[in-house]
């Protein structure tokens, strides 16, 4: 826990939660791979499966869109997501991100087998 802190403290990489009212965690929100040359982040983002389909993630990935914006001043976001991730991907579009290109057996899944990521960017005057 010290070392996120840390990182966020640095600009580095932002953790974000979603709970419900009793603190029970229900998904998360991640700014990783932070490059201030540009300046441009990638978003992760994970919500519990039985809270898909609910608007859940559309609304929180609006705020921390805006919130990268306007708080830190980024002019690029990325998000990578699976080309079978449908729900992710609607969530993506929902969000204005538009694909500028598939990367071919990028990622890694569970079962180890490697899929193709859909890569999405959205910038600040979008």
């Amino acid at each position: 826990m010290d070392e996120k802190v840390e990182q966020a403290d640095k600009k580095e990489h932002f953790c974000f939660v979603i709970e419900d009212e009793n603190n029970n965690l229900q998904g998360s929100l991640i700014i990783k791979n932070i490059d201030w040359r540009v300046p441009k982040g990638e978003l992760a983002c994970f919500i519990d499966r039985g809270l898909e389909g609910k608007g859940i993630m559309t609304k929180a990935l609006a705020h921390l869109a805006n919130w990268c914006f306007q708080t830190l001043g980024i002019n690029k976001l990325f998000i990578l997501t699976a080309t079978g991730n449908e729900a992710s991907r609607k969530t993506d579009e929902k969000n204005g991100f538009e694909i500028e290109g598939i990367l071919r057996k990028n990622f890694r899944i569970a079962s180890g087998e490697l899929v193709d990521m859909v890569y999405y960017g959205l910038l600040k005057k979008d």
